[in-house]
């Protein structure tokens, strides 16, 4: 789902009576693009996040069932192997989710320390 509609923001900027056309064509050319822009971004920033959190979130349950199943045989080798690479699926992800999250959102790295 778009957040900003190209047309609507157009209409919006040619209702503006205080500037001329030429700051018109400005806005359209120079800001809306950027905002359309980030608009993209910002959806696939989403869809990144909630394929990260679905992994975590649905790993997460499977986990404690894979653990409590007790199956002998070619079977329990599988369901060991299951359970390992679905472990670290999870600890990736959530790994992953944290660095991408703090990093942009009031993480401290990078920082300089005031002085």
């Amino acid at each position: 789902m778009k957040l900003v509609d190209k047309k609507e923001m157009e209409n919006l900027i040619g209702k503006l009576d205080t500037l001329d056309d030429q700051h018109k064509e400005f806005l359209k050319n120079r800001w809306l693009h950027y905002l359309l822009w980030w608009d993209e971004r910002s959806r696939g920033s989403k869809w990144k996040y909630y394929t990260l959190r679905s992994i975590v979130i649905t790993g997460g349950s499977v986990i404690p069932l894979l653990v409590g199943l007790h199956v002998s045989g070619r079977s329990s080798t599988f369901i060991q192997a299951m359970t390992v690479v679905l472990s670290l699926m999870i600890a990736i992800g959530a790994g992953l989710e944290e660095f991408f999250v703090s990093a942009r959102f009031g993480g401290k790295r990078g920082q300089r320390p005031n002085i």
